[in-house]
C-alpha cells in the first residue's frame, strides 16, 4: 500500500461516503483558515519586493502580480485529509466532536496524479493530490525560483498553482493532504450569469447549504478506482456505534478488507 491519509467526518457524512463511493470537493472560500489560497502571497510579496530593490521596473512587477494572483485567486475545490488518523484537534473540529470517524484512504489506490492543478477542460490536468507545505522558507524559495529562473509568463502561472497547498505554519499539526480541483468556470462579461465548462471528463457538481450559505461542490467518484481506496476506519473517541454494524455496512457496499480500530484519545466532552 501507499501512504494512508485520513478524512475526518461526522457519522452522517461517513454513511453517505461509503454508500455513494464518493467525496465532495468544496470551495476554499468556506474553509476555516481565512488565508486559504492567499497565504502564498506572503512569499510572493517578498520576492517581488526584492526584484523592485534590484531595479526591476514597476510595470514589470505589476504585470507579475496581476498575472499570478489572477490565476491563484480563482476558485479551487478541495477535500482534506490528514496523515494522522487519531488527532484530537481533528476529532473536535471535523468529526462531530469525536462522535464521527476518520476514513483511511490509500494514496496508491486513489488514481489521482500528484500534479498541481491548472484551469483546464481536461480533468487529468485540473485534478491533483498532494501534501500541504507549511514551511515558510521552502514556500519563499519555491516562488523565488519560479519567478527568477523561469520563462516569464509560464513560470508566473506556475506560482499560482501553489496557492492551495501553501498554508500558515500554525496549521502544521494537521499534516494535511488535499485533493484539489480547478474547474473551468466562466463568468459572463456583464456578470448576468456563470457557466461551468463541462466536457465529458469533468467532475459532476451539485449545491448544498452550509453555515456559510449556498455553495457549489464537485464530486470525486472513487467507485471508478481499480481497487477500492478505503483501507481503514478509525472510530472516534465519543462514537458508540457497534463495531459489527460498521463492518456490515462496509461489506455490503463492497469494502471487504478494511481495518477497523478505535481512537486512543481519552476524550469526553
Amino acid at each position: 500500500m501507499g501512504k494512508i491519509i485520513y478524512h475526518y467526518c461526522n457519522i452522517n457524512a461517513f454513511l453517505e461516503i461509503v454508500q455513494s463511493h464518493s467525496l465532495w470537493l468544496t470551495s476554499t472560500d468556506v474553509m476555516n483558515d481565512t488565508t486559504e489560497c492567499l497565504w502564498y502571497k506572503n512569499s510572493l510579496c517578498k520576492v517581488l519586493d526584492e526584484l523592485s530593490q534590484q531595479g526591476v521596473e514597476k510595470n514589470k512587477i505589476d504585470e507579475m502580480w496581476v498575472t499570478i494572483t489572477a490565476n491563484g485567486d480563482s476558485s479551487k475545490y478541495i477535500t482534506c485529509f490528514s496523515e494522522n488518523g487519531d488527532l484530537l484537534s481533528q476529532w473536535r473540529g471535523y468529526a462531530d466532536n469525536g462522535k464521527g470517524v476518520a476514513i483511511g484512504f490509500d494514496t496508491d489506490r486513489m488514481d489521482i496524479k500528484r500534479i498541481f492543478p491548472q484551469l483546464s477542460l481536461v480533468r487529468e490536468h485540473s485534478l491533483g493530490l498532494f501534501p500541504v507545505d507549511y514551511d515558510e522558507r521552502t514556500q519563499y524559495e519555491t516562488i523565488k525560483t519560479l519567478i527568477k529562473n523561469g520563462k516569464e509568463f509560464d513560470s508566473w502561472i506556475l506560482c499560482s498553482r501553489y496557492s492551495p497547498v501553501f498554508k500558515n505554519p500554525a496549521f502544521k499539526e494537521e499534516k494535511e493532504w488535499r485533493i484539489v480541483y480547478a474547474p473551468m468556470i466562466m463568468i459572463h462579461k456583464n456578470l448576468t450569469y456563470t457557466e461551468i465548462m463541462e466536457p465529458p471528463s469533468s467532475l459532476e457538481h451539485g449545491f448544498r447549504v452550509s453555515k456559510h450559505g449556498l455553495s457549489l461542490y464537485f464530486i470525486w467518484d472513487f467507485s471508478k478506482c481499480e481497487t477500492p481506496p478505503i483501507v481503514e476506519i478509525v472510530i472516534g473517541p465519543q462514537n458508540r456505534t457497534n463495531r459489527a454494524d460498521i463492518l456490515l455496512l462496509l461489506r455490503e457496499n463492497g469494502y471487504k478488507h478494511v481495518n477497523l480500530r478505535f481512537s486512543t484519545a481519552s476524550y469526553r466532552s
